[in-house]
């Protein structure tokens, strides 16, 4: 039984540090895909009549709206993960 309640308590604290990793790669992600987005709506606001720009401008602001939604996802995901693991620590004690 001790055995168990250090095992669990060993699974929080390393699923608190994935949490807290996972964090900070998300916020370095989020500011990439704003200057993702930023780039790509600069681009199409140059008054320059090239159609590759433009396009190339649209799946930029896509692909930036894309990572939010990813990286939204992930995040509902890993702190269902967290809570979910916090809630059997506290239980097994």
């Amino acid at each position: 039984m001790i055995a168990l309640f250090i095992i669990i308590l060993a699974v929080a604290d390393l699923t608190a540090k994935i949490a807290e990793i996972s964090r900070d790669v998300s916020l370095v992600a989020i500011a990439v895909a704003a200057l993702s987005w930023g780039i790509g709506s600069a681009m199409k606001g140059i008054p320059l009549p090239l159609r590759e720009l433009r396009e190339f401008s649209n799946e930029t602001m896509l692909s930036a709206l894309k990572s939010i939604f990813w990286l939204s996802s992930f995040g509902v995901l890993s702190s269902l993960v967290v809570y979910l693991v916090s809630v059997i620590s506290l239980a097994a004690k």
